[in-house]
Parts: C-alpha cells; structure tokens; sequence
C-alpha cells in the first residue's frame, strides 16, 4: 500500500491540470498522511504482537523468479520515521511546492517512496533501481531552493552518485553471476561462494552504498547540499535518506558476514571523529547541521559494524541513536528555516522567544546524547558492552566525537542566550511554528 500509494499518486497529478495546485497539494498530503498511518499501522502491530516478519512476493512466486519485500519491527519503524518526516517536511514547505505545481510534487512523491523501498526490498536489482529514483528525484529537489549555490550543489551530487551507481550495478551483475540469485538472504546464505571468487564484487556493492552515506573525505559534496538546500529538503535528506541508505548497508552486511564488519566500524569512526572535528570550525548554521549529520551518520555505520557484539542489544542501539539523530536533525533544520540570516551568532534572535529556545534546547539534548531522550540509553548500552569486550579504543574515538559534537552545540546554544539580538528577525509563520512544535513533541514521545 505504501509503494502504490505514492506511485499512483505521482502518476495520478500527471494528469491534473498545471492551475490546480491546490488540489495537488492536498492530494500529496493525503498520500502522504496515508502512508504514515499505514506504517504506524504496522509498528503498532508489531508492538502488540498481532504481527510477525512477513515477506511480501510481487507477481505470485519466489524468489529469484520475483521481487521480495521484507517487512518487520525495524522496517516499520523505518517506514514511519520516513513518510511521517516526509508529511511534515511537505507541510513546511508546503508555498515552495505550491510555487513549482504538481510535478514538484509528483517527484517529492517518488523520493518517499524510492526510500521506502530501500528500506523493504530484499533484491539487489530492486535495490539498484531505488537507490536510482531516489538520486533522480533528489537532483530534482535540490532545486526547489532559491540558493544559485544549489545548481551546484545539485550537480556535483549528481556526478558523484551516477559514479556510485556504476559500481553498484558492476557490483551486483558479478554478485549474480557468482551466485545465481539477486534475493539478499539467499545470497547471503551463499556468502562463502561469493566472497571465495568474487570478493571485489562485494566490496564494490558495499563501498558504492557506504558513499552514499557521505563518508569523510568523500562529503563535501553532501555538506554543499545541506548548505544550499531547502531547508525542509535538508531535514529529509539527512532523516530519511540517511536512514535508507543505513538499512541498506545493513542488508549488504549480512551478506558480507562478520569479515567486513571492521571496515564498517573503520569507515563509521573515522567519520565520526573527522566530522564533528571540521564541525568545531564552522560558522554558517547548515553547514554545521551538515557535518553533523555525516557524523551522526557515521556513528551508525561503526555501530553496525559491532553488531557481532552487540548481540540482541544491536537493534536497541542503533535503532536509538538513529532515531534521536533523525528527528532532532529535522528539528534543527526546520528551526533554521525560521533564522533570517546564517550565522551562528544571528541565532540570538532567539533570545526573546522561550518557545522556540526550549525546541533548540529539546533538539540539542536529543542529539548530544542526554538523559531521558532515547541516545542516552542506547550509547550507555553501547559503552558498557565495548568495555567488555576491550575495544576501548573505539570507545574512546566514540566518546572523543561525542565531547566534540556537545562543544560546538553547546557553544551554539550560548550565542543564543547571552547575545544581545543584533540583525535579522525570527519569523513564525503558524504552519511551520506548528511542524517545529510536533517534532520538539515527538522528541519528548522518545523520550
């Protein structure tokens, strides 16, 4: 249902006329609220144990003769975390899609679904295909910003991701050839085969996707993107795609097996540490929500390569972090929006708005990893399991990173309370008020 009713949404304002923007907007908000309510469907269900995993087959047989989709817990949260940012970041923006009509809005439509199907899809092919509509339609959306930059930016995403796809599709025809199946767990029940003869194929799927998750030093065209983007793009580009491409390295993993859990957590620290070092320096307010994001990023990916020793806490963890890093992320970027100007220092605008400082402050918690916001407790898990296990270097770079990330917030926050507002002005149009305040509610939800 969440697939179909994107995709026959998009299709279906094709064929309103241009003038009727209107309609199209409330009807890309129907498919969208509807797609939010079917995922939270399902996480309830889940959660009450009215459901178990269930693979969905297209044209009524199995694999490899069809494509699979996979749905359990934490793809359904995935889903909801995805189309609910998605409904809100269309609520925001809700005058930019208006502005450009229908096909505007027919690729916004295609960019949720594309990452929804990221998240479901147990076929490489499949996997391939999604991660194409969701480049196509980011490039698109890139360019709803009034930034020149963001032609740019755009651009460089462009050449950088069609680079990435290349190796993908090498990567997954070599896989096939190695393997006879393109089903993620029937791969990665033939992993010793594949990884035996055809380990550059792998490694050439795994690096590919990694990419997309901007990984130092191979980010500067992201932090452009972050920067010149929409700022409601920008929410959903570090949120939703972010988590999109995490689940999908996680499948790549499985088929990879413990070997390559390492380069994993290599890549995810390095990152980590780079990131929210670069951070320390920046002035402009989205490119630090930038570094910040591929740094939150990469603590994933190094928590995905520990899950050998995670255990049954894995999930717990990640799913954690993830969520904090997500919702507090759009938090940020949607408050910006409302800052007339991009320093840092201009954000004492704030001071004579309680309200608003309290949903910084809220966001600001959430993501640094405080009490009772859900990153406390997954990284207080994830401490102590690393000290079992003597990796107390990696620890170490994690709480390095960590210590880095709360100084620049920190400071950010104090640009905020005890300058005196100077240029620039706050403004608060109702509807994007209101998106800001239910996301301070679902941080507090988490909580």
């Amino acid at each position: 249902f969440i697939i179909a009713a994107a995709l026959g949404t998009a299709f279906l304002l094709g064929f309103l006329p241009n003038y009727w923007r209107i309609p199209a907007y409330l009807l890309t908000l129907a498919a969208l609220g509807f797609m939010a309510y079917v995922s939270g469907d399902w996480v309830w269900a889940f959660a009450t144990g009215q459901a178990q995993q269930i693979e969905i087959y297209t044209a009524g047989a199995k694999p490899p003769f069809a494509i699979s989709l996979g749905l359990a817990m934490p793809e359904a949260v995935g889903l909801l975390l995805i189309t609910a940012t998605g409904f809100l970041a269309a609520l925001f923006m809700n005058g930019t899609l208006l502005h450009y009509g229908r096909r505007s809005m027919a690729v916004y439509l295609v960019f949720i679904m594309a990452l929804c199907g990221i998240v479901l899809t147990r076929d490489l092919f499949n996997l391939f295909v999604f991660f194409e509509l969701t480049v196509i339609s980011t490039g698109g959306l890139i360019l709803l910003s009034k930034d020149e930059r963001a032609l740019g930016a755009g651009f460089k995403y462009l050449v950088a991701t069609q680079l990435m796809s290349i190796l993908l599709l090498i990567g997954i025809i070599f896989s096939y050839h190695a393997t006879g199946t393109l089903n993620i767990d029937g791969m990665a029940v033939l992993s010793d085969k594949l990884l035996a003869g055809s380990a550059l194929a792998f490694f050439l799927m795994l690096i590919a996707v990694v990419v997309e998750l901007k990984p130092f030093p191979a980010n500067g065209w992201a932090l452009d993107i972050y920067e010149s983007a929409h700022p409601s793009f920008s929410a959903l580009f570090s949120a939703a795609a972010g988590t999109a491409t995490l689940f999908a390295v996680n499948k790549l993993l499985m088929i990879g097996g413990a070997d390559w859990l390492p380069i994993a957590s290599g890549i995810g620290i390095i990152t980590f540490v780079a990131a929210n070092l670069f951070g320390l320096s920046q002035t402009n307010d989205r490119r630090l929500l930038g570094y910040s994001s591929i740094g939150q990023t990469g603590l994933v990916l190094a928590v995905i390569g520990q899950a050998d020793v995670l255990g049954e806490n894995y999930l717990f963890i990640a799913g954690g972090i993830l969520l904090a890093h997500a919702v507090a992320k759009a938090g940020f970027y949607w408050l910006s929006d409302l800052i007339q100007s991009r320093e840092l220092k201009d954000w004492s605008a704030l001071k004579n708005r309680p309200l608003l400082i309290f949903a910084f402050v809220t966001f600001m918690a959430l993501l640094t990893g405080l009490p009772p916001f859900p990153g406390f407790y997954a990284k207080w898990e994830l401490i102590h399991i690393l000290a079992n296990e003597g990796r107390l270097v990696l620890l170490g770079l994690i709480l390095f990173g960590a210590l880095l990330e709360a100084a620049y917030l920190f400071r950010w926050f104090g640009y905020i309370i005890k300058r005196e507002p100077e240029n620039g002005s706050v403004a608060c149009p109702p509807i994007k008020v209101a998106v800001i305040y239910i996301a301070v509610a679902a941080s507090w939800a988490l909580a």
